[in-house]
């Protein structure tokens, strides 16, 4: 009884843990570093921002208004495709989303969001609200792999911001 059990936790630390993957650009990019001003009107800054995404190969695949003048935008592209031994390969992208609102004083806020994909599933975050980012279920993976720690997405949001900021409105 006693090495029956002694086997069992010996090969519980031999194999490992399968874990939910909750990332997201929050763990790396506070949501004020995700935010973005422009004096353009809110169409024009829509457009230029959905110009400099899609040059990344991140597209608009949804869109909704939440009251008027405020919209969510949701963009979706693929990073890489990864070989998984039999079983074929997988898709690992990026969901981004970007609340597009008018300020007060006149011009647009964009705040942004990225989280990764697999298989073309969103991961859920702990920056999930319910309402502002979709979750499609727990994804689980020994461990979490370096293409899924939300690093590319703040990147990638850090770099479209620097790209709208440098660009003559």
């Amino acid at each position: 009884m006693l090495r029956t059990l002694a086997l069992s936790l010996s090969l519980l630390l031999l194999v490992p843990a399968c874990v939910s993957i909750r990332t997201s650009s929050r763990d790396f990019l506070s949501e004020n570093d995700s935010q973005f001003s422009t004096s353009s009107p809110v169409d024009e800054a829509t457009q230029r921002l959905m110009d400099v995404l899609s040059r990344r190969g991140i597209h608009l695949i949804d869109r909704k208004e939440l009251e008027p003048g405020k919209v969510l935008l949701k963009f979706k592209g693929t990073r890489m495709v990864t070989q998984e031994g039999k079983y074929g390969s997988a898709e690992i992208g990026s969901a981004y989303y970007v609340h597009v609102q008018p300020r007060p004083e006149g011009g647009t806020q964009l705040s942004l969001f990225g989280k990764p994909t697999y298989r073309g599933r969103e991961v859920c975050t702990d920056h999930d609200d319910g309402t502002f980012f979709t979750c499609e279920g727990n994804i689980r993976g020994l461990g979490t792999p370096p293409e899924m720690t939300g690093r590319e997405e703040s990147e990638t949001i850090r770099g479209v911001i620097v790209e709208l900021s440098m660009e003559k409105h």
